[in-house]
């Protein structure tokens, strides 16, 4: 059984005095529209119908970005939570950092490597030292789905992305590295990478440089995201360890992170489904959260902060025991409450299947160490009985920033 290493400082949280849900914003919107006839309902509606097209924007591009891709490669690799690929020059140049291997690949179409070993020195250089906004202004589908919701949908957050270093600091350790500290990092990256080649899909050649990260770079990335951290934890009372453990499970602490879901940035938020409450909580009634507002790091932390406290506070709430309910918060992040109610209600519950009150009664008659066990196995979804183990796995890494 998993030692319960977080028990004594298992999260000492203060309620909020925020909305509960969709009856008290109903409330409120009644309130607020009453002047324009225009009733919760019909908001409702209206903002479900924008959902949908969010949807199709987002698969749209993606599906077009793609077939783009193939055109070049004979894989069309996309960036992922923990991966970050970004195609220049026409999409005969790639980068590709994974952070959750600390490992990077840098790979060019070309004919001759005395011409390509300069586009690559110049593309490790890039890597090094690009912003968020020059990645985002680069990354075809999350730039057009942006601009085609700021044209198509009204009900939207959007935001400045942000010019912090993608990766660079965390290498040279700096936040804002200079020229000479990329190109020092670069040479220091280049003395063990390995250069291999393999065939093209254009009949030319695609030459390879790949190699390790430096092992600091997650302990960097958590000491620059540190005072965002600190500062929303506070605000929604949640460890500071939590909130780093979710990132790196979710993202690897990558800055840039989306998933086809879709989800956004180091906290992974999906606008769909945790974006909707997020944004009830923050800005008064649920908006879509926008790549462009997702992808700015304040605003992300903030946002996965303040959903990791709806759960605990809200969603949850009828779980008695702090840890217990710590442990649901976790799974819930991941597989919302519905779904760690229906592990224990089980299937056959009927209308039962997902409510969170009768699951509280049966989690609150076991264990917090039983209750760990029993989401570890019952959990329906695999990724999801994954994931408890890897947040906690982690936490005791991240205790010295409570």
């Amino acid at each position: 059984m998993k030692k319960l290493f977080y028990l004594a400082a298992v999260m000492l949280f203060a309620s909020f005095a925020f909305a509960e849900g969709f009856d008290d914003f109903k409330e409120s919107m009644d309130s607020g529209f009453s002047d324009e006839k225009k009733s919760f309902d019909t908001y409702k509606e209206e903002l479900e119908k924008e959902f949908a097209e969010y949807k199709r924007i987002i698969n749209e591009e993606y599906a077009a970005y793609r077939k783009d891709i193939l055109t070049q490669w004979n894989e069309a690799e996309m960036s992922t939570p923990t991966k970050w690929v970004e195609y220049t020059d026409g999409l005969k140049k790639k980068k590709v950092v994974d952070f959750e291997n600390g490992t990077y690949r840098l790979e060019v179409i070309g004919r001759d490597y005395s011409a390509v070993e300069k586009e690559l020195d110049a593309l490790m250089k890039d890597m090094l030292g690009v912003d968020k906004a020059t990645a985002f202004q680069r990354d075809v589908p999350a730039k057009k789905t942006d601009e085609k919701a700021r044209e198509k949908l009204k009900n939207i957050a959007t935001g400045n992305v942000g010019n912090e270093s993608v990766i660079g600091s965390a290498i040279t350790g700096k936040e804002n590295p200079a020229k000479k500290d990329i190109d020092l990092a670069a040479e220091k990256l280049k003395e063990n990478a390995e250069v291999k080649t393999e065939p093209s899909k254009t009949g030319e050649t695609v030459f390879i440089m790949q190699g390790k990260l430096p092992p600091e770079t997650y302990r960097n990335k958590a000491e620059q995201l540190n005072p965002s951290v600190q500062k929303y934890s506070k605000e929604f009372k949640i460890q500071p360890s939590l909130v780093f453990s979710v990132i790196q499970t979710e993202s690897a602490f990558n800055p840039v992170a989306q998933s086809h879901i879709p989800a956004y940035g180091l906290m992974q938020i999906v606008p769909t489904s945790a974006g909707k409450d997020v944004a009830q909580l923050l800005m008064g009634k649920p908006l879509i959260l926008t790549p462009s507002y997702l992808f700015n790091t304040d605003n992300n932390i903030r946002a996965g902060t303040a959903y990791l406290h709806i759960l605990y506070y809200r969603y949850l709430k009828a779980v008695n025991h702090p840890e217990s309910r710590f442990y649901c918060s976790i799974a819930a992040y991941n597989t919302g409450a519905g779904n760690v109610a229906s592990a224990f209600n089980g299937r056959n519950a009927g209308k039962n299947r997902y409510n969170v009150t009768t699951a509280a009664g049966i989690i609150n008659g076991m264990a917090p160490a039983a209750v760990y066990d029993y989401l570890r196995a019952k959990l329906e979804y695999d990724e999801a009985r994954r994931y408890i183990v890897k947040v906690t796995d982690v936490l005791p890494s991240y205790r010295y920033f409570d």
